[in-house]
């Protein structure tokens, strides 16, 4: 989830980073700050291949604020 944030947000700020990461510090911080909001869950699950890894699900709250702030409303320029 580290490097797919860090690339997204790179992406978005136009930054050319051929390796975009975040500082340890600064990811947790995110996630925490998603989860202190009810904006996600963050569970520690069995991957497709056997292994075991870290992820994260939109809350009702989340799901709601996303159709909100990504919805095309009908008469605007996306």
């Amino acid at each position: 989830m580290n490097r797919t944030l860090a690339k997204y947000l790179c992406e978005k700020s136009g930054a050319a980073s051929l390796q975009p990461t975040f500082d340890d510090h600064v990811y947790h911080t995110i996630k925490i700050q998603f989860q202190a909001l009810g904006l996600i869950e963050v569970q520690y699950l069995s991957t497709t291949t056997g292994g075991m890894g870290l992820f994260w699900s939109l809350t009702d709250a989340g799901q709601s604020l996303m159709m909100s702030l990504r919805a095309v409303r009908s008469g605007t320029s996306q």
